[in-house]
């Protein structure tokens, strides 16, 4: 995983219940590379 999160909060934590708080977390990912084995 590679640079800063975001959280989206769905619920309003002033006025809700902390159990029932819905947050989305985002974290931004790189591709994988793929490596060749070599069978020599």
């Amino acid at each position: 995983m590679t640079g800063k999160h975001q959280e989206v909060s769905f619920s309003d934590s002033r006025k809700n219940d902390p159990a029932k708080l819905r947050t989305l977390l985002r974290q931004p990912v790189t591709a994988a590379t793929t490596r060749e084995a070599s069978h020599e």
